[in-house]
């Protein structure tokens, strides 16, 4: 497969066995995107990724490609699946908050933020939208409107972290422990499991 559009994560790499354990068609191209821009709405970050998907399919010649999106990204791609489903034969979600999370809300909620804030680092406005999709009724909403395109095959990954896995997630960790179970110090694996197929790293 050729790899397209790749960034880094601000929580490091993609696991290595991914690509091999997850079922990507090799007839059609990848296109990785975890660059996920915090100061656009999902909806703008979906339109600006199109733009470059267009472009990106008229280098490789190829007539769908298979999107494998990290984080909050994976939201947006299942924007793109929507907006252009004749282009796109999967999409593949890594850690993305698909249901939410519990842990946002609250005196709880507060202290997660904080740990994330200090983490990112970036403005507090571009955080608050950020935070905001991770609300469980947001992506309730969310979920309504963009659900499952019937004939593209949705996959996804999780990950489950113990606090020692990473110092700086891990009071975080600990928190979404009590109110969401299994995460990653970000995500839950219950909220990022979606799809037909789902894995646990």
């Amino acid at each position: 497969c050729f790899v397209g559009a790749v960034g880094r994560s601000h929580r490091g790499r993609t696991p290595c066995a991914l690509f091999e354990a997850m079922e990507l068609s090799t007839k059609y191209p990848v296109y990785y995107m975890d660059k996920d821009n915090l100061l656009l709405p999902l909806k703008e970050l979906a339109s600006v990724t199109e733009e470059d998907i267009e472009l990106f399919m008229n280098e490789t010649g190829a007539p769908k490609i298979n999107i494998v999106a990290w984080s909050r990204a994976g939201l947006a791609a299942r924007i793109i699946a929507r907006d252009m489903p004749e282009k796109v034969a999967s999409v593949t979600t890594i850690c993305t908050p698909h249901r939410g999370l519990r842990g946002t809300d609250g005196i709880m909620g507060k202290l997660v933020k904080k740990c994330w804030y200090k983490l990112v680092g970036t403005a507090p406005k571009a955080f608050e939208l950020a935070v905001k999709t991770m609300s469980p009724l947001y992506m309730q909403g969310f979920n309504e409107r963009y659900p499952n395109v019937e004939d593209i095959f949705y996959q996804s990954a999780a990950c489950a972290m113990h606090p020692d896995d990473d110092k700086r997630l891990s009071a975080a960790n600990n928190i979404l422990e009590i109110t969401d179970g299994e995460n990653d110090g970000v995500v839950s694996v219950y909220s990022a499991l979606w799809g037909q197929y789902g894995r646990i790293y």
